[in-house]
């Protein structure tokens, strides 16, 4: 594995040389991950994210970035699982941190605002075993985050995306705060 990542960063080091960060360039970027904990599985406390993004760069090397956000985490109940959904739009605004001389490792930092809606347990009103019935209602989410991002050029069009992000949602009757680790591509789009 070590061996086929060091060829991957090579490559990008050496043979890719598109301009980058050049004003109007845009991209689309999908990526996916872990919410709130690193676990793969169904398990109390864990979950995952999907998200599609356009993003478009300023003159000031800038990025405007607007996606939707899908999540799903869930909450155990003796021994039963409760599933949250968030399906939430994102506008943000990323800025280079940290980039090398030829603009093919990128770290940028951003923040933005989001708003969406949250479902929980699917939007059933089924009660747990032991006769337990959900208090927490199906709402309105709205806040903002402050976001990592690391992207790392593969090719001159294809580009690989590490992200962090911690999301503040207020109006959720579950908890408020979630962070968002994952991985993806973002593809550039010809001008």
């Amino acid at each position: 594995m070590k061996f086929i990542l060091l060829i991957i960063f090579s490559f990008a080091s050496f043979y890719s040389s598109a301009q980058r960060l050049y004003r109007g360039e845009r991209g689309i970027s999908i990526t996916a991950g872990l919410q709130d904990n690193f676990y793969f599985k169904q398990q109390d406390n864990a979950g995952f994210f999907a998200n599609v993004s356009y993003s478009i760069i300023t003159k000031k090397k800038n990025r405007w970035v607007f996606g939707v956000n899908g999540s799903i985490k869930y909450y155990e109940y003796f021994g039963q699982f409760a599933p949250v959904s968030q399906f939430v739009g994102d506008a943000a605004f990323y800025t280079p941190f940290i980039k090398n001389y030829r603009k093919n490792w990128i770290i940028s930092v951003g923040v933005g605002a989001n708003a969406g809606y949250e479902v929980i347990n699917a939007g059933s009103k089924d009660l747990f075993k032991n006769g337990a019935a959900i208090a927490a209602k199906n709402r309105f989410v709205y806040g903002g985050f402050v976001g990592l991002e690391n992207e790392l050029y593969i090719s001159n069009n294809v580009v690989w995306i590490l992200n962090f992000k911690e999301r503040l949602l207020y109006g959720s009757d579950i908890v408020n705060t979630h962070w968002n680790f994952g991985t993806g591509f973002k593809f550039s789009l010809k001008n």
